[in-house]
């Protein structure tokens, strides 16, 4: 397996070929089809070993480079394949990931890095031969020989375009597989994008349609991958569940055409990359890694403007259809807009005076701590009920809760709070490939928070997080508050309308700023707006009325609620 640590180590190296044998290829790959159909009856893991020794071997082998290209094109398709089902491990996960699914997301990550790999040393080869012939080093000197020459140049460089162009749409690949671990990816690989991406400017194939080069090949371009890239660093992908990371991935090739990019530094540009750097774009501001102006660094500028009036226009429903991805991009294109604004005002915040604070994330936690660590049949006297209304299967059974974390609360209004705070990690055997062993926030997901000073007698307010940003273990939040959490509580129908009356988790929020009546906080896809319910506490009942939804997430949702007259 390949590892991060040996990764960037072989990618900057010159790896020398040598003789190799290749049994299961053929001299010309011709016995490559049949060794991908004898996979089929191994398992997923099986079948990664086999292809990560297969590719391992054409890394090194001794062969035209030609041969090499024509043989990854055989392999990809199974290499695919066997990609999508080790992802199918963890993509749909909602909490931390097992040791096999971890296992699963190394070995992705793995032939991707050797791919890479490959290609990136195809690339380095035909650029050294291409300058050789152009500078007049070779020893040939006859004129048929010249001749000779010239035309193995003109297949360098096309060589040259096509390995470029494998590399820059695998690094999109990894950055991928990096958001859907919540990691930020490796400098190694925003490195290489950078002066890869470069080197095809530099040769005058970074804008080239790749087809024309390859007719093996979708119409599309160096540059237009290296884009996808730079909106992926745009849009805050730590902030999505992992299936809308993923279907967020599908969607951005067709945002390339709303990214302009320049290397003319005009005023209005406020996003910059340097390519001869190790980072993704940023903002100009005085806090950038280096001056974007400056004459030693080449830097690409991004206008990306036009991709923000296009999202606003997503986001008011001007582009619906009735298709899922048109659905999914409204949902979307409504959490982008967040990050953009998000960055667009971000500040360094005077840590000088910042409070201490305890975190809960998610519904489990928050019910756990205010409940006194009960269940719910012990909050709402389950003994003191008839045996029709017991709670038998409670919708949905909250999962174990997570502990607390400590905060630091570096901003906080009645209404909003920005706050940071370090995660616990797992260190795997190679400790930069350390995952997450617990779920952190998310955008739109439900925290409560008590800072340390409180003298409220509920010290706990619940919040949503509406931007949330990571940085190595670091975890910085911006949330909106919800209001104070007066009490854990039970809640059901008090009319069947053909759903079940039995108990459901409850919230009682007091009211806030906006919301001057109280609301209620449930488990989503139980109640609706009209419904009549029945609050219990103890051997307490009170009768409700759902007046209005004021929030819906996919763990929960926040109504209204207006008292019954008994």
């Amino acid at each position: 397996m390949i590892t991060l640590s040996k990764f960037e180590r072989l990618v900057m190296a010159n790896i020398a070929q040598k003789p190799v044998e290749l049994p299961d290829m053929g001299e010309d790959g011709e016995l490559l089809g049949s060794w991908a159909l004898s996979l089929s009856g191994m398992n997923k893991h099986e079948q990664y070993a086999h292809i990560q020794v297969l590719l391992s071997d054409l890394l090194v082998a001794e062969m035209d480079d030609q041969d090499r290209l024509q043989m990854m094109t055989v392999l990809t398709p199974t290499i695919e394949r066997v990609i999508g089902q080790l992802r199918n491990d963890y993509i749909y996960e909602h909490q931390n990931l097992t040791d096999t699914q971890q296992q699963s997301t190394s070995e992705v990550r793995s032939l991707h890095f050797i791919m890479v790999l490959i290609y990136k040393n195809i690339a380095s080869r035909a650029y050294v031969e291409l300058h050789q012939s152009e500078n007049g080093n070779s020893p040939l000197n006859d004129n048929w020989l010249k001749k000779l020459v010239k035309t193995v140049s003109g297949n360098n460089k096309d060589r040259v375009a096509v390995a470029i162009y494998h590399m820059t749409r695998l690094y999109v690949k990894l950055l991928l597989e990096y958001a859907l671990t919540y990691q930020r990816a490796p400098r190694v690989i925003w490195q290489q994008l950078n002066f890869w991406y470069l080197r095809a400017i530099h040769e005058g194939v970074a804008y080239s349609d790749i087809q024309k080069t390859d007719k093996r090949l979708p119409e599309d371009s160096i540059h237009r991958q290296y884009e996808q890239a730079c909106i992926s660093s745009f849009i805050n992908a730590f902030a999505y569940r992992r299936q809308d990371i993923l279907n967020m991935f599908k969607i951005m090739p067709s945002w390339t055409k709303y990214v302009h990019s320049t290397f003319e530094p005009r005023p209005e540009l406020k996003i910059f990359v340097n390519l001869l750097g190790n980072h993704p774009p940023e903002l100009i501001t005085p806090y950038a890694t280096v001056n974007p102006y400056s004459d030693e660094y080449q830097c690409l500028f991004f206008d990306a403007d036009p991709l923000i009036e296009y999202l606003l226009e997503v986001r008011a429903g001007k582009h619906i259809t009735a298709d899922a991805q048109s659905v999914f991009e409204v949902r979307l294109a409504k959490m982008v807009l967040l990050a953009f604004d998000r960055q667009s005002k971000q500040d360094r915040i005077d840590r000088i005076g910042q409070q201490g604070g305890q975190l809960l994330t998610g519904l489990s936690a928050v019910w756990h701590e205010l409940s006194g660590g009960k269940e719910l049949g012990e909050v709402i006297n389950y003994q003191a009920l008839s045996d029709a209304r017991q709670p038998r299967s409670l919708q949905p059974p909250l999962a174990k809760p997570l502990p607390q974390d400590t905060v630091k609360i570096t901003s906080k209004t009645e209404s909003s709070v920005r706050f940071n705070y370090t995660k616990a990690f797992k260190i795997s055997e190679d400790v930069r490939e350390s995952v997450p062993d617990r779920s952190f926030l998310q955008v739109f997901g439900l925290f409560a928070l008590r800072s340390d000073n409180s003298k409220n007698t509920n010290p706990w307010q619940l919040g949503i997080a509406h931007w949330v940003d990571r940085y190595h273990e670091d975890i910085e939040v911006d949330g909106r508050f919800l209001g104070r959490i007066l009490m854990a509580a039970g809640v059901r129908l008090l009319t069947s309308n053909r759903r079940s009356q039995e108990f459901a988790y409850a919230l009682l929020i007091d009211g806030d700023e906006l919301n001057k009546q109280s609301t209620l906080i449930v488990p989503r896809y139980h109640f609706n707006v009209g419904d009549l319910v029945l609050l219990r506490i103890d051997t307490k009942e009170i009768q409700l009325r759902l007046e209005r939804n004021l929030l819906s997430t996919d763990e929960i949702e926040q109504y209204q609620i207006v008292r019954l007259t008994n």
